[in-house]
Order: C-alpha cells, then structure tokens, then sequence
C-alpha cells in the first residue's frame, strides 16, 4: 500500500475540518495585527473603540490555540506511524515535507521583509532593515509565524525516539510521561523565556503537546464519544473568554503567565488540547482531506499575501467605517482574514499541483 493510500485510509474528518479552521484563525491573527495597523494610521486611530468592540477584538485576536492544535494533530499521527521507528526513512521524509519548505521560506522571507519594511516606513534605513532580519532569522523567526516551522522540525527530530519509548514503556506510562512533560514544559518556558525558538530548550518545553496529541487520539481510538466532544468544545469556548479577559486586562505577577498568548501560556495549550480532543471524539461523515491538505501552505504563504494590504490603508479602513463607524473594526478583520485565507489557498493549491506534477 502506497503511502498516499495509507494516509487517506487513516484521515479523520472532524481533525481535517479542525485543521482547515485552525488555518484560518492563524490567518485571521495575523491579519489582525496588519488591520490594527493600518487602523492606527488612520484618522480613526485616536478614537478609543467601546468597551464591547475591544471585547470582540480581543476575543478575535485571543486565537493563538489554534497554533499548539497543529502540535496536537501531527503528534497523534507521527508517533502512531510504525514508520517512524525507522530513523533513516523518517529523517529523510522530514528533510523533503519540512525541511527544505521552511529553508526555502527562511530565504523567501529573508528577502521579502526588509524590503517590505523600508516600502511602508516601518524600517525606513535599509541596511537596519536587512539587519533586524537577520537577528529574527537567527532566533528562528524570518516571519513571525516561521517559529513553527523550527519548533516542528525539532519535534520531529525527537519523534522516533518518542515513538521507540512509548512500545518499549507502553501507553500507560507514555501517558503519565506526556502529562509531566507537558507540565514542566509550561513551567519551563514561563521562568526562562527565550526568544530563540529553534533551542532544544524551546522546543523540549513544547514537547508535551506533540506528546499529547498521540495520547488523546489513543485514548479516543475507534470509540466516538459525541457527549465528551461537545463538552470539550464548551470548555474549550468558556476558557476561551477567559483567556480574552486575561489578555485585556494584563494582569501581573503569576497570573501574567495567563495573559500573555505565548504557546507556554496553559491557558492557551488547554484550550488548543480541548478542542482537539473535541474533534477526535466527534464522528463527521462529510470529508474535508482536499482542503485540508492546503493548510500547511496556507500557513507558510499567507503573510506574502498580507503584504499587499499594508499599502492599502484608506481602501481597507475607510468604507466600511463610514457606514457603521467602529463597529467595522471587527468586521474589517474578518473579511481581510477571509480574503487573505481564500488567496492563500489558491497559491497552496498551485504549490501542490507543482509537487504533485513532480
């Protein structure tokens, strides 16, 4: 059986559909901060918005679980794959689907960002510009959502000894190891924040997701528990808000780590694995493997696609917020991350259709 087989066979539809809206809010993240932007250059940027829009602007921007649930899902299947355990194969596999992707990004994004910083004025100096890139680069983030990228390769560079352990330990014990992981991890990441994301540090103190994820899904199995989903799912949104109301108000001290939407925030690893338990245990007949298969480069291009906007000021600010005033803000945001997420889908699927023709 060829691998494309296999994968088809094992595909979930309701963590296909969870990924497809995972995408989408990272979309609508980073949208957000580019509308914020051009919004406070605009003549509207010295107006307070009302309390209830800075609630739902806030609840929008407050998604940064949608990020640890591409941790969860790829930990459930990497380390339930037989193949995995096989160190040359995995490795070379990894090299090919995320290794030469990110290098090749890191190089994309390299170029791109100075560029596009001295054309908006963010970085006027050009020389500054190519600099500051090349500190980010270093510390593994040529564009803000590049962490990922370098975060996952060393998780998978981690996944066949993990997979080796959790036959040779068995699940029970892999359970409690994942759980005490996960929870060093999150202390770990709050007392010695660093912003170098490609460090063994950094990514051992996220390693508890990917272990996790493998644990949910095995606990979950073949037997869909819809009553579990459904109460995952409402935790899931209740610590959502709560997460929103943390962020606004900033709190200090040991409550700071609630507030910040850092992937060491438990808050924000919670509510990622809540949703992702929801999923495995949700039974969706309707397949979404097509578009869920553009998700991993939705993620990569979709900041090239947000360049444009940022000339865009007025265009995007103004005629909505004639008409409704303040409240377009939201609505704004929403149809910039809906239009961002459709264009970047287009050029993932031209991507796939390329590697595919090879």
């Amino acid at each position: 059986m060829s691998d494309d087989q296999q994968e088809r066979i094992s595909r979930d539809n309701a963590m296909d559909l969870l990924r497809i809206i995972a995408a989408f809010l990272v979309v609508m993240i980073h949208s957000h901060e580019s509308y914020m932007l051009l919004y406070r250059s605009s003549s509207h940027g010295a107006e307070m918005p009302g309390l209830l829009i800075k609630c739902i602007v806030s609840y929008m921007r407050a998604v940064n679980w949608a990020v640890p649930i591409f941790f969860f899902s790829s930990g459930a299947f990497v380390l339930s794959n037989p193949k995995t355990g096989d160190f040359a194969s995995f490795y070379h596999k990894t090299w090919k689907r995320l290794g030469i992707p990110t290098l090749v990004f890191t190089v994309i994004y390299l170029i791109t960002n100075p560029i596009y910083s001295v054309l908006t004025g963010s970085v006027p100096d050009p020389v500054k510009a190519v600099g500051y890139e090349l500190l980010s680069t270093i510390k593994g983030t040529p564009a803000q959502h590049m962490w990922y990228m370098f975060v996952l390769i060393g998780m998978y560079l981690c996944a066949p000894f993990l997979y080796l352990a959790k036959e040779k330990i068995g699940s029970k014990a892999f359970t409690k190891i994942a759980v005490i992981v996960y929870i060093w991890g999150v202390i770990s990441g709050f007392v010695s924040y660093t912003d170098f994301y490609w460090t063994p540090g950094t990514i051992a103190s996220l390693l508890g997701m990917f272990m996790l994820g493998n644990v949910i899904r095995d606990k979950a199995a073949d037997k869909k528990n819809k009553k579990l989903a459904i109460v995952c799912a409402v935790a899931g949104i209740v610590l959502w808000i709560m997460l929103t109301f943390l962020y606004m108000v900033k709190p200090h001290g040991i409550l700071r780590m609630f507030g910040t939407l850092t992937p060491y925030n438990p808050l924000v690893g919670i509510i990622g694995g809540l949703f992702f338990a929801s999923a495995v245990n949700s039974d969706i007949r309707r397949e979404f493997a097509g578009f869920a298969t553009l998700t991993y480069y939705i993620y990569l291009v979709h900041p090239l696609v947000l360049m444009p906007f940022g000339f865009m000021g007025k265009v995007i600010v103004e005629p909505l917020y004639s008409v409704v005033g303040e409240a377009a803000i939201p609505l704004e945001i929403l149809i910039l991350a809906i239009v961002v997420f459709i264009l970047s889908a287009l050029i993932s699927r031209i991507i796939n259709r390329i590697q595919t023709a090879k």
